[in-house]
């Protein structure tokens, strides 16, 4: 007579099947789930439901004693091999993982993921000055353009390129101020205008401190008439 499915045994010499105890499952796996008469521990990684063990845990979980539990804010849960707490180790840099995930989801753009392990999205930073942020990344901006307060760093277009004539010393420049004016010109006001005959002019130059060829000189420091020494 059949013992009565996946979830019982029957040893033999009782008058009752026996239940299949959690993480259990019944055996052997070579005869039909009505004809099994001993159970065993669920293999390691795998889950046991009702008695029947399956080949994998589920996606975001990890198995153990044949029982699935959830992987861990933080951590990655997208295999059906885990079988430790560790799951597949912390959300990777840009990304975050929120319970019994199956995946690894990207920071909003306009924010970056500087740390791993992160649990959900409010955990991502804002976009750094000087930067544009997508996908959980940060990209600097290129040498001669900077970002702003107020500027949206979500994408390329968060870096503006300095005044005509004007550039910046390194990439990932924070503001406007961050430009100066390049070999032949100075800054004059806002804008980067032509320096003067008897000036020299090797970037970076502004009104205040224009830089004078030997034999002239000036009435005042804001003046650009440069005149040649009697």
């Amino acid at each position: 007579q059949p013992c009565g499915g996946s979830s019982l045994y029957c040893p033999g010499g009782e008058s009752e099947p026996r239940k299949v105890r959690e993480g259990y499952a019944s055996m052997p796996l070579s005869v039909d789930e009505t004809e099994r008469s001993y159970e065993e521990p669920c293999g390691t990684g795998k889950q046991c439901i009702a008695g029947r063990q399956l080949d994998d845990c589920l996606l975001g979980h990890w198995c153990s004693n044949g029982t699935a539990h959830e992987c861990a804010a933080g951590l990655l849960g997208s295999s059906t091999s885990y079988h430790t707490a560790e799951c597949g180790g912390p959300c990777p840099l840009g990304f975050f993982c929120t319970k019994a995930s199956t995946s690894s989801q990207p920071c909003p753009d306009g924010t970056v993921g500087s740390a791993s392990g992160l649990v959900d999205a409010s955990e991502c930073q804002s976009c750094p000055p000087g930067f544009w942020c997508n996908s959980g990344k940060k990209f600097a901006c290129a040498e001669g353009f900077f970002t702003t307060d107020a500027t949206d760093r979500s994408d390329m277009g968060a870096c503006k390129k300095c005044p005509e004539h004007s550039t910046t010393a390194t990439n990932a420049s924070r503001s406007s101020d961050d430009c100066v004016c390049t070999r032949g010109y100075f800054k004059n006001a806002t804008s980067c205008e032509t320096c003067p005959v008897g000036t020299a002019c090797d970037g970076g130059a502004a009104l205040l401190r224009l830089p004078l060829q030997r034999g002239h000189w000036r009435p005042s420091a804001g003046s650009t008439h440069v005149l040649r020494c009697p």
